[in-house]
């Protein structure tokens, strides 16, 4: 983001020695100003697409595919779509199941709530799912979207949820506690979320 539009640049890496040469020049992803901040990527292989996942100008959480043509280095985008129309936190990612050819994204709306919406990509157009509140069983606490993240796991074919907890020790209101989750998409589409705990930090 250079403050006029949102940029990009196509690198080659050298399997052999790990360096990166990157194009002479940059490319528009899209044009206007737009904050495009704590924005996290994935691959769809099944779709042949990047998809990105971003914080705009105010705050909301969007989401876009992006086209990669091998023949000429340049990458296109596709229509943005509305993860929420309201301010989310700092904290905003996604990751992907090629299995089940579907994702997670996960955000945080204020300082005690985060969410999740399953997206699916086809052809570069992005249909999500509904949003699904994050509610964690550490006593006395709330899920605080602080340091949220998403990966998923190929070999047990589940994601992981890792966020912070916000609860009150008697005298003040603290946030001290990583807490975590396992989801899975399952076969039908729905999601479903287990395996909750926390560890003190």
């Amino acid at each position: 983001d250079d403050s006029s539009n949102t940029i990009y640049n196509v690198g080659t890496i050298n399997t052999s020695t790990g360096a990166i040469s990157w194009q002479g020049s940059n490319g528009t992803l899209w044009s206007g100003a737009s904050s495009f901040s704590q924005n996290s990527f994935v691959y769809d292989d099944n779709d042949d697409k990047w998809i990105v996942a971003y914080r705009d100008a105010n705050s909301y959480a969007q989401i876009r595919a992006l086209t990669y043509d091998s023949s000429n280095d340049t990458i296109t985008a596709g229509s943005v779509v509305a993860v929420k129309s309201a301010a989310t936190s700092a904290s905003y990612n996604i990751a992907y199941d090629s299995t089940k050819d579907a994702g997670l994204v996960i955000y945080g709306v204020s300082t005690n709530a985060v969410y999740f919406r399953k997206w699916t990509s086809s052809s570069g157009t992005i249909t999500l799912g509904a949003e699904t509140q994050i509610i964690n069983t550490v006593p006395g606490g709330s899920a605080n979207p602080i340091g949220a993240n998403i990966v998923f796991n190929p070999i047990v074919n589940r994601f992981l949820m890792v966020y912070g907890s916000t609860f009150n020790d008697g005298f003040n209101t603290r946030t001290r506690r990583t807490v975590y989750n396992s989801a899975t998409i399952e076969t039908n589409g729905t999601v479903t979320i287990g395996n909750k705990g926390y560890h003190e930090v």
